[in-house]
């Protein structure tokens, strides 16, 4: 076997791989879409934020501060590609802090997202007692975020400039 045979089957072998994992990532993409950590209508996004909205604990005599975390994203962008890591990553975190957090696709219908102070896409937003309490926008800051080995993703949040 020759030299140019050989590079010229390591050529469609390396094109077949990224071609399949093109595929694998288009697809895991649409679950992600169709599943129950994308937020796709209004009614339900302004239900998820709705779980923020601070309680009075009997029991403890204080009230209890809530947060939920919303990422906006366009569905088809890199970015939407990429929560298929970046989701599991920020969920385990809040999920120690008894946080929820939710993935938006932009293209719902009827939403305003000057009312959520969002200028650029992708966003994380984080909601306590149902009002914006930071903006992070940017992907690289919210690679930080996914990154960072601090646990308690509100002070990591908040401490973003």
């Amino acid at each position: 076997m020759n030299f140019a045979s050989l590079k010229e089957k390591m050529n469609w072998l390396k094109d077949k791989a990224i071609d399949i994992t093109n595929k694998t990532l288009e697809k895991w993409a649409e679950a992600i879409q169709k599943s129950n950590f994308t937020i796709v209508d209004l009614a339900t996004l302004e239900s998820f934020i709705s779980k923020s909205k601070n309680y009075y604990n009997d029991v403890m005599k204080k009230e209890v501060t809530k947060c939920v975390i919303v990422i906006f994203a366009t569905k088809g962008t890199d970015f939407f590609k990429k929560a298929l890591y970046i989701l599991p990553v920020v969920y385990t975190k809040s999920w120690t802090a008894n946080i929820e957090v939710k993935l938006v696709d932009t293209n719902i219908e009827w939403i305003d997202l000057l009312k959520y102070n969002i200028t650029e896409l992708p966003s994380l937003v984080l909601f306590e007692n149902e009002k914006v309490i930071k903006v992070v926008a940017w992907e690289e800051k919210i690679n930080k975020i996914v990154t960072g080995l601090n646990l308690d993703i509100v002070s990591t949040i908040k401490s973003m400039d």
